[in-house]
């Protein structure tokens, strides 16, 4: 049996690692628009979801500890109307998403910023 040389067992390792490092997971479907989009993921859903949790629960302690969080009904009814259209619609590009458990707050802010963590 020959032995394998060094340059063969190079390339194969260096073909394995770029296989690993180039390979995408799609993470949501085409939806309507055609949309597909592929991204590498380091992570599992579960720990990300978990990461995001944990993150959301410091900023919601944050902005109650700032008293900045919106209490005003009229502009949470408003901003909750807008989201639950939206969140309605996401299931089109990710299946699980219809099974997230979706919150919504308003911080007050002068800043114009809207954001969605994983997981709802």
């Amino acid at each position: 049996m020959k032995r394998l040389s060094t340059k063969f067992i190079s390339i194969l390792v260096i073909s394995f690692i770029a296989s690993q490092l180039f390979g995408c997971a799609t993470t949501t479907n085409k939806g309507s628009v055609g949309v597909e989009r592929k991204q590498f993921m380091m992570l599992s859903s579960k720990q990300v979801e978990s990461m995001t949790l944990a993150s959301y629960s410091q900023t919601l302690k944050t902005a109650n500890d700032k008293k900045t969080l919106n209490t005003d009904p009229a502009v949470l009814a408003r901003v909750r109307a807008i989201s639950d259209r939206l969140i309605k619609q996401t299931p089109v590009f990710r299946a699980d998403a219809a099974n997230w458990k979706w919150e919504v707050n308003v911080e007050k802010n002068d800043q114009v910023n809207a954001y969605c963590m994983p997981g709802g």
